[in-house]
């Protein structure tokens, strides 16, 4: 259960939950072909110390997306599909309530 501002904004399990909330964020390690980064589901791309983390559009297909790629002559080393943290899920839920509150005060 998250609670803010002492109402409960979100309730449930929490593997369920992060599934549901999934933030279409996806890390890759690739060799090859990047023109794929270019295509209408990637949002934007960012590097990290491990992989490259895109930012997927909300109604992107990632198995599509990856298909793409290695259709292109992408070969991967890792595609994965990030679950979000709890903390993101709060701030998701209760970010708008608690700016919403502070609006009205």
């Amino acid at each position: 259960c998250l609670i803010s501002h002492s109402r409960k904004v979100l309730d449930g399990n929490l593997k369920d939950l992060k599934r549901a909330e999934r933030s279409g964020v996806v890390a890759v390690e690739f060799e090859g072909d990047d023109s794929w980064l270019r295509g209408a589901d990637v949002l934007s791309t960012e590097e990290s110390a491990s992989a490259l983390h895109l930012s997927l559009r909300e109604t992107a297909d990632p198995q599509a997306l990856l298909r793409d790629a290695v259709g292109r002559g992408a070969s991967f080393r890792r595609f994965e599909i990030l679950e979000p943290r709890l903390h993101e899920i709060f701030v998701r839920h209760a970010g708008d309530a608690s700016r919403e509150e502070e609006a009205h005060r």
